[in-house]
């Protein structure tokens, strides 16, 4: 689905939606993926009139974002009394 969603929104640099933000998901949770549709997200980077004034690959913020939300969400479940299966 993250994948599916940057396949066709990564063709569109005019559509600033949550592109970085899925792309940290999608590192997160299936790196081939990413690697396979690294070349896009590249070319993204480049084109997208409103990441040009930013600079940088905002990628590994929110990679680092998507990491601090699980460990969140795992320190709340075991509160209840379960863990959180998912990407180590």
């Amino acid at each position: 689905m993250l994948a599916a969603y940057l396949e066709r929104y990564l063709r569109r640099p005019d559509l600033g939606y949550d592109q970085a933000v899925v792309w940290g998901a999608l590192l997160y949770v299936d790196r081939d993926r990413a690697a396979a549709l690294d070349g896009l997200w590249r070319e993204w980077l480049r084109t997208a009139p409103h990441t040009r004034h930013r600079g940088g690959d905002p990628g590994p913020g929110y990679l680092s974002l998507v990491r601090r939300l699980r460990a969140v969400v795992e320190e709340c479940a075991e509160g209840v009394g379960g863990g959180v299966p998912g990407p180590a």
